[in-house]
């Protein structure tokens, strides 16, 4: 596909729902093409040469997407007022020149090549714009770039020796995913954010010292190398994102939404909410929307249990080849394969197949059958308000060792409408393939798993393993209750986590099957 020209309509990146009708197919319809279908190309950027439908209302979608569309080297955008509800800007000269202000100071914002053309709807609008797409698209082919992926070491990460248990309050309103979001490795030392009212510090896991500093955000991410960080502008909804120690921009079409993946070194972050989020575009300089994720039920992310609780993002992880990603929320988790979109021939065009199918999806997550009201299981966790808690999971290095699953507790997986029960507790964990297959078995409790090691408790120790199999390696005595762990990203090293009990208990609707409760704040970490 090196060189094409590639066509899409900005409003289909805007539907997270697989069943949503693409606004797309009508367009080439009109233009007298259509897809070719097949399996196409996956692609993280669009083609180098871009043409993109955007209709008056989504104007401001031209910032959401921006450090996207930016990766093209040049862009025609097809300004449509095609609609019934545009025909007062279609009869009025002066209202579409009012409107024409409007999207050239959007597009000038993508600091890129741009050229526009109104489209009506007409026959004869029609025509020009399929003349104008068939002679951009015979312009001297240009070069796709190279796809990104994460590095793939030949040899293990260096590991960082135990560190001591160390007190840690996370941000008000804290609970997994805030201390998930802010572990990073700075310059091969393991490190955690410090999110204050006044600053951000970057605090070394191994001696507590202060490395880095930097200006304030609320509900950040930080890198996994923890040069950038993304998160909310203090007092308000607006998202910003650069280095640690600034200056950093703001980034458009996420307020109010909760960072909890960045990846620029794989071009990739996420950010959201309850039930569903954004995978987001990521650079050394700016950020921006790339597509929802798309969100199927009851294979997807719960909204919020017993009407009132939000079930929050906590983490996300790609694999190195963008195949495969695992995303955690308070309650359940997903295995997916489609981060991407994918691109196909049209006549002349590349247009991208979104929303997209993914077989592969499936949900997990460990029960609260409090909830079951004489229901079917499956019906159960339909409903959401079964789902206890997310398990202990952990995405693999290949399509052979997808994911790692802890069994130590119930677990169910849903796929489609289908529900299974893989583990009733007790159990050790198992490695499954990326079609669910499963792959082998293992024993001991599950804490987490990155990088291509498993983290795992057995016979009163902490031991780290190789995804695939092979040799463990007793990193320390368990010398307290572990009630969760996170990997650290890329490295051979993870933070063992113990709930730290508020002096008196309060009114929770927590229950057994929760590691972690909501919102809890006070910790006891360790390096691993």
């Amino acid at each position: 596909m090196s060189g094409a020209l590639g066509l899409l309509h900005l409003g289909d990146l805007q539907v997270s729902y697989p069943w949503s009708r693409p606004r797309l197919p009508g367009i080439l319809a009109a233009l007298g093409w259509s897809s070719e279908g097949g399996e196409g190309e996956v692609r993280r950027d669009p083609p180098p040469r871009l043409a993109v439908v955007v209709p008056m209302h989504l104007v401001a979608a031209l910032d959401w997407h921006r450090a996207w569309l930016r990766q093209a080297r040049s862009i025609l955008v097809i300004r449509e007022i095609a609609e019934p509800e545009d025909q007062e800007v279609r009869d009025d000269a002066e209202l579409r020149e009012v409107v024409g202000e409007s999207y050239a100071a959007a597009e000038a914002r993508l600091g890129r090549p741009v050229e526009a053309i109104w489209w009506t709807g007409s026959a004869a609008s029609t025509a020009a714009l399929r003349g104008r797409l068939e002679a951009l698209a015979a312009r001297a082919p240009v070069d796709a770039g190279r796809a990104m992926t994460l590095p793939r070491p030949d040899v293990a990460p260096p590991a960082a020796p135990p560190g001591p248990w160390r007190a840690w309050e996370t941000e008000p309103l804290g609970g997994l995913g805030a201390l998930a979001r802010t572990i990073c490795v700075d310059a091969g030392r393991p490190a955690i954010l410090e999110i204050g009212r006044d600053s951000l510090a970057l605090r070394s896991l191994e001696s507590g010292a202060i490395l880095r500093s930097g200006s304030p955000l609320q509900r950040v991410a930080i890198s996994g190398d923890g040069r950038r960080v993304l998160g909310r502008a203090p007092a308000g909804a607006l998202v910003e994102y650069g280095p640690l120690e600034g200056p950093r921009r703001s980034v458009a079409g996420i307020d109010h939404a909760t960072p909890f993946y960045l990846a620029p070194a794989l071009g990739l972050g996420a950010a959201g909410s309850r039930c569903w989020f954004r995978w987001l575009r990521v650079d050394d300089d700016d950020a921006s929307v790339l597509a929802p994720v798309v969100h199927e039920w009851p294979c997807g992310h719960g909204k919020k249990l017993w009407g009132y609780m939000d079930n929050e993002p906590v983490l996300a992880e790609v694999s190195a080849a963008a195949d495969a990603y695992l995303s955690v929320y308070d309650v359940d988790a997903i295995v997916g394969s489609v981060v991407e979109p994918r691109w196909r021939a049209a006549g002349p065009l590349q247009v991208p197949v979104w929303p997209p199918h993914d077989p592969l999806r499936a949900l997990f997550t460990c029960p609260d059958w409090r909830y079951l009201d004489g229901r079917a299981p499956a019906a159960g966790l339909a409903d959401e308000d079964c789902r206890g808690d997310a398990p202990a999971i952990a995405l693999g290095p290949d399509a052979e060792h997808r994911y790692a699953l802890g069994l130590d507790r119930e677990v169910w997986r849903l796929r489609g409408e289908e529900a299974v029960q893989l583990g009733a507790g007790g159990e050790g964990y198992a490695i499954y393939s990326a079609d669910h297959r499963l792959c082998r078995r293992g024993r001991g409790r599950l804490l987490c798993g990155g990088a291509g090691w498993l983290w795992i408790e057995a016979e009163g120790a902490i031991w780290r393993e190789p995804i695939r199999g092979g040799e463990r390696v007793r990193c320390v005595d368990v010398d307290r209750r572990i009630d969760a762990a996170l990997a650290l990203p890329g490295a051979a090293n993870a933070v063992l986590i113990h709930v730290v009990a508020p002096p008196e208990p309060a009114e929770s609707e927590d229950h057994e099957a929760r590691r972690v409760p909501w919102f809890h704040e006070r910790f006891e970490l360790r390096l691993v």
